[in-house]
């Protein structure tokens, strides 16, 4: 039985802004602790920070009251508590995991297997930009974030072939477009954001797909990941956190460690958070039991709800 659940928010300056986010570590009867994270990320997630604090604050309340009779949640909340519950019955487990390095502007890849964005890009750009990677000898795996029209996607392929990349993510802007991107160019595509807002049925049902990008943070925890597991079958999943702190990133790679083990994972990069007293690099390919049974938080730097 619980015997507290508290509420911790933080803000944290970040690469992409100001990052907001809420904390939630539980203890039992014997002393035993439990932390997640709830951070939801405007532009992916589609509920806000405040809605989501409202309802872990129920939560909270409900759990308290000792009434455990469940609720739909919003998929960050979701993802936090269950992330807390997890930790709080954890074993000695090690992670060791393979990492998909995000490669950032005007740096040079570390890592053999690279993320490219080029939604951003002009089709020109992007195609020296990949070209010179592969040059390299480098595995690409391309993210356009559905951002090009059907006529850039088409373009940009033709200076390639399929077998150059492992996919291209959210290649173009519609879904309705995906298919027939794949058919006029034969190239294999990954979803992401598209899991957030379309049926998983008519996704799955897509020619070309070739692997689903996981963001636990905007999907949910284990429960709700285990079902798109089941419905995908050989689909693969690619787990990837959304710019969380270490709390975050770590439940997602245990998730990634039970759900698809044998897939890499993908790093954006992480909230530096002084509160969180880091051990070992995250990004090594290897995180001890240590690190998150003992989960090093300094609360005294946050903000208690």
């Amino acid at each position: 039985m619980l015997s507290s659940f508290d509420i911790f928010s933080y803000k944290l300056p970040s690469r992409i802004g100001k990052r907001k986010g809420l904390l939630l570590r539980i203890t039992d009867s014997n002393g035993r602790m439990g932390v997640g994270e709830v951070a939801p990320l405007a532009g992916i997630n589609l509920e806000s920070l405040s809605e989501a604090e409202e309802e872990l604050k129920e939560v909270k309340k409900k759990f308290l009251e000792g009434d455990l009779t469940p609720i739909s949640l919003l998929p960050s909340v979701h993802f936090g508590l269950s992330s807390a519950l997890s930790h709080l019955a954890m074993e000695e487990k090690d992670f060791s995991f393979q990492t998909i390095e995000l490669l950032e502007e005007g740096k040079e890849p570390t890592l053999s297997e690279v993320k490219v964005k080029i939604g951003e890009l002009s089709v020109e750009e992007a195609v020296t930009r990949c070209s010179s990677l592969l040059e390299k000898g480098h595995k690409l795996r391309l993210d356009a974030n559905g951002k090009w029209e059907l006529r850039e996607a088409l373009s940009f392929c033709k200076h390639f072939k399929p077998s150059d990349f492992r996919y291209i993510e959210d290649p173009v802007h519609r879904l309705t477009h995906f298919e027939t991107f794949y058919e006029e160019s034969g190239f294999p595509f990954a979803v992401d954001r598209p899991l957030l807002s379309q049926p998983l049925e008519k996704i799955l049902s897509l020619k070309g797909l070739s692997h689903l990008i996981i963001k636990p943070m905007a999907l949910g925890g284990y429960d709700r990941l285990q079902t798109i597991k089941e419905k995908a079958g050989l689909i693969p999943l690619v787990f990837s956190n959304s710019y969380e702190t270490p709390i975050g990133l770590l439940h997602t790679l245990a998730l990634a460690d039970r759900l698809s083990p044998k897939e890499a994972v993908g790093i954006d990069p992480v909230v530096e958070a002084p509160f969180f007293k880091k051990l070992v690099d995250i990004r090594s390919g290897f995180v001890p039991s240590s690190l998150f049974l003992k989960m090093p938080i300094l609360f005294s730097r946050l903000t208690k709800l």
